[in-house]
């Protein structure tokens, strides 16, 4: 088995994230990742993300950081 390229690696970490990867596949990634650093690290940042955006959604919303966003958003759009 060759080794696959990093592109095709962060594709099978997509399908794993949505429980759509075969046994073989997780295999073929589980292998890669051993070999290669750069996608040790990227699949590390990706659980991070994914941690972080759900401890985002979960926490509860106030109106004070609702009016916060909503200035930060008008401001970027003014500066483009």
């Amino acid at each position: 088995m060759l080794m696959q390229s990093c592109k095709k690696a962060t594709e099978l970490m997509e399908l794993r994230e949505e429980g759509q990867l075969g046994t073989f596949q997780c295999m073929g990634l589980r292998l890669h990742t051993m070999m290669c650093s750069a996608c040790r690290q990227y699949e590390l940042q990706r659980e991070l993300l994914a941690k972080a955006m759900t401890r985002q959604i979960d926490a509860p919303a106030t109106e004070e950081k609702a009016d916060a966003l909503k200035a930060r958003i008008r401001e970027a759009l003014k500066e483009d």
